[in-house]
């Protein structure tokens, strides 16, 4: 027997069904955090540094030759490219915008609101309706191709020689030969050279320093290959909790992949430092051929790959839509987020710390097209320079009643930080596609529009889905 119920009371039994699969939606979400994959290999952030053992380029030590070393103890030349470049990696974005749609209880069916679709990349003012629930999954692929506008498959790194005189009082070593600077050993006698007789120099004289002795004009430089990718698939879920309120959740799994091919090589200025500077083999110094003149002596390579695949950075979200369907003014909502670091920063999988972002969110449909904007602050318990100002200016185009098309401006702004990647200017195109019910397709690209600011893509691609019930 057929039953004809009330429009109120498919809503109630709407509203019952909702709950149990919300119910459902949070045991499905807490096994693909238990079932996601684990990092496989740790320490992506180490590859860069840990290039040629991680202690510098060192020079062969023939016995009687000189143990220059052409970067600091703590290898700073490549600790710093590598902190920069995981400061890049480790600072993605997790999407978690939702359609647009809301349930008509008179149709007992799920209705797009004026706005179309959406946008993926930015969020509108409205929020889902009290009870609903969207849920959706996506992926983006990000392969990195410049760092502060040079391409990475050949990022040259320069390497100044150690000043071994310095400019700094003469004193003795334990022979009572005089010595200068602040590395006492026989090397620092080439400092003499031009002296007559050195055991007659009085202690405290100043000896002319740089390019003293005149192989210090000599430099290394190593060519860097480096081949960055990230793959993201995310998970996330959005709750009505009132008609002008939702609440959400974003559950990145991330796959991380680095791997470096450097050849380093002497810029050789001044020709008897052939002796001195060069990369000889242990059959070179049993041979005494210090010259190392024979091919590839000049030339010292390395390579290192890592891999990782892990959680990222949870984030909770929620928006608070408190003005709409205004005369004039746009529809308005403020919208505020908490991601957390349960992804390891040293495999780039997170950032390492816990940050607060909240944001104004302004939208207003004219016709098929609805601009929007979005603009926040986002702090965070990590080092200052990662504060940061977020933008985004775009509009979506109804063009049709299951079609949406977005174009957005996106900017961030460090405020305090290190001069690398401290403004990013992007801009990003968004199609949502509805092709029954309230089920979606997505797809986006972001390309850049300032390349030679940070760690880019040559465009930052991915596709999705989402449904709402």
């Amino acid at each position: 027997m057929y039953v004809l119920r009330s429009n109120r009371a498919r809503a109630e039994s709407h509203g019952k069904t909702r709950s149990a699969r919300l119910l459902n939606l949070s045991v499905a979400l807490m096994a693909v955090v238990l079932l996601a994959p684990v990092a496989q290999a740790g320490n992506l952030e180490d590859v860069i540094p840990g290039l040629y053992g991680g202690n510098g380029i060192l020079l062969r030590q023939p016995p009687g030759n000189h143990s220059a070393q052409f970067s600091s103890p703590d290898n700073a030349e490549f600790n710093q490219i590598g902190a920069a470049i995981a400061s890049g990696v480790n600072s993605f974005n997790v999407g978690a915008v939702v359609t647009q749609f809301t349930f008509d209880p008179a149709q007992a069916i799920f209705v797009q609101s004026d706005e179309g679709l959406g946008s993926s990349l930015a969020d509108l003012a409205d929020t889902i309706g009290k009870g609903n629930i969207s849920i959706g999954t996506s992926y983006t692929r990000m392969d990195f191709k410049s760092f502060e506008g040079e391409d990475l498959n050949s990022l040259e790194v320069d390497f100044e020689h150690v000043d071994l005189c310095g400019n700094g009082s003469v004193g003795v070593d334990p022979n009572g030969t005089p010595i200068q600077g602040s590395l006492p050993s026989p090397i620092n006698n080439f400092c003499f050279l031009n002296i007559a007789n050195p055991a007659a120099v009085v202690p405290g004289t100043v000896l002319p320093s740089p390019n003293n002795p005149p192989f210090e004009v000599d430099s290394l430089s190593a060519i860097l290959d480096i081949k960055i990718s990230q793959e993201i698939f995310a998970f996330f879920a959005n709750y009505g909790v009132l008609d002008n309120w939702d609440v959400g959740i974003a559950i990145p799994v991330v796959h991380s992949d680095i791997s470096v091919s450097s050849f380093a090589f002497v810029n050789r200025v001044f020709p008897a430092s052939a002796n001195v500077h060069n990369f000889c083999t242990p059959a070179d110094v049993v041979a005494a051929n210090f010259g190392c003149e024979q091919p590839n002596r000049d030339l010292a390579s390395d390579f290192r790959a890592e891999d990782a695949w892990g959680i990222g950075d949870i984030e909770l979200r929620s928006k608070y839509q408190f003005l709409n369907d205004h005369e004039w003014a746009p529809d308005a909502a403020v919208l505020g987020r908490v991601r957390f670091p349960s992804g390891d920063e040293k495999d780039f999988l997170g950032t390492g710390f816990t940050s607060f972002y909240g944001a104004l969110v302004l939208s207003k449909t004219i016709s098929i097209f609805t601009p929007h904007a979005n603009v926040g602050v986002e702090m965070t318990t990590g080092p200052h320079e990662f504060d940061n100002v977020r933008w985004v200016v775009g509009s979506t185009a109804k063009v049709h009643d299951r079609v949406t098309v977005a174009t957005d401006f996106l900017g961030r702004h460090f405020w305090h930080g290190s001069g690398i990647g401290d403004d990013i200017l992007e801009v990003g195109f968004s199609v949502k596609v509805n092709p029954f019910s309230s089920f979606n397709l997505i797809g986006t690209a972001v390309l850049p529009l300032n390349y030679n600011h940070g760690l880019r893509t040559a465009v930052t691609w991915g596709a999705g889905i989402e449904y709402t019930f």
